[in-house]
């Protein structure tokens, strides 16, 4: 279950990026609705980080995978 929670923040931290970039482009980098994709990317970056920190201090012989379903 980590490894799906993480791998779905990663793709909306990208899409995020995308979004952020696009606002940058047209609004500049001091309009209050850049800010605000700005505050919420950095909160799913710091939430992707402590899933990894999960993730790696997992028991050895412990899967991150156990609960994954791809599709």
């Amino acid at each position: 279950m980590i490894l799906k929670n993480a791998l779905d923040l990663s793709n909306s931290i990208d899409e995020c990026r995308r979004n952020i970039y696009e606002l940058t482009k047209n609004k500049g980098i001091s309009d209050p609705d850049v800010v605000k994709v700005s505050q919420k990317l950095n909160g799913k970056i710091t939430m992707l980080q402590k899933y990894i920190y999960e993730i790696r201090s997992m028991p050895k012989g412990t899967s991150p995978f156990q609960d994954y379903k791809h599709g």
